[in-house]
């Protein structure tokens, strides 16, 4: 309201769960809020990096277009795709093992993290690495925080 810009989407996150702090997504507690962060950029670094570089490094249509927000051509490497795959099969097994632990990725509740994980799971079906047949409590997951309204948003 005051004219300030906010460019990055997790500082837009932390401002608006700073306006409206109920039901929050981010933790209530010191340990809770670290923990959901801790999540949170496990999902950011282990999974999206993951997906995006073997998106990027992949399709014909990017072969120029290797890096985003670049304005010049950055080519496209096939080995990092490969590597990328490889990263995403590895961030599958980290999620599976995770939600054997607790039903959410940060712990009992939905939070921040879990919508981070959705966006780059459903970003991985779409680059055609979708969760693996025999994750089934990332399956399990994924329909659960899928049916919530938010995600039809």
């Amino acid at each position: 309201d005051d004219g300030t810009k906010i460019t990055e989407s997790r500082a837009i996150c932390t401002y608006f769960e700073g306006v409206f702090p109920e039901p929050n997504l981010m933790g209530s507690s010191a340990v809770e809020k670290a923990t959901i962060e801790s999540w949170q950029r496990h999902i950011e670094f282990d999974g999206l990096q993951a997906v995006a570089e073997m998106f990027r490094n992949s399709l014909p249509d990017l072969s120029t277009r290797a890096l985003p927000g670049v304005t010049e051509p950055v080519k496209a490497i096939p080995e990092l795709a490969q590597r990328g795959k490889a990263s995403a099969e590895r961030f599958y097994q980290q999620l599976e093992q995770r939600l054997g632990a607790s039903p959410f990725i940060a712990g009992e509740r939905f939070s921040i993290a879990d919508i981070t994980a959705l966006c780059v799971v459903d970003f991985a079906g779409f680059a055609e690495l979708p969760i693996p047949e025999e994750n089934a409590k990332t399956k399990s997951w994924h329909a659960t925080v899928s049916a919530r309204p938010s995600a039809a948003a």
